[in-house]
């Protein structure tokens, strides 16, 4: 059985994620893991490690002085809500999966990764479209108004 990870994150805004990215950076000694929301809109910024690289209580204290710093700067941090957990294993080159769903547009396109079995409405088109580096999901502001301008 594989052993169970550590789970250290922040809950941040978007403007500020950038900053605590790096300070994650720095203290893990490598890049974290960021999952925004642009509903909300905030980020989650975490790091996954086999084990802490203080005591919980003396990291949470890190944070949070790495968080004033941040806000120092004028940056807004949001919530700034500290998690640390211990995370059973899972297949993580599949599990990712479940943050992306089918993405609507106008009602007459419909942007969908290849394992979604949504289907289209009567008359919607279909963009199957895969997260990955080089076109990402469909949702950025920029990709997200060339297919509203496509879909009318």
């Amino acid at each position: 059985m594989k052993a169970r990870l550590w789970q250290v994150s922040v809950t941040t805004s978007i403007e500020a994620e950038e900053a605590v990215a790096a300070l994650f950076e720095n203290l893990f000694d490598a890049p974290p893991s960021v999952f925004l929301d642009t509903e909300t809109p905030t980020a989650i910024v975490s790091a996954y490690c086999p084990k802490l690289p203080l005591y919980e209580a003396d990291l949470r204290v890190r944070l949070r002085t790495a968080l004033a710093r941040v806000r120092s700067f004028g940056l807004n941090i949001g919530s700034g809500r500290i998690g640390i957990r211990r995370v059973a294993p899972e297949n993580w080159s599949e599990s990712w999966k479940k943050h992306f769903k089918p993405l609507e547009i106008s009602g007459a396109l419909l942007v969908k990764p290849s394992w979604s079995g949504r289907r289209p409405r009567r008359d919607q088109a279909v963009v199957v479209l895969d997260p990955g580096l080089s076109f990402g999901t469909g949702q950025h502001p920029t990709t997200r108004f060339c297919l509203e301008q496509l879909a009318v």
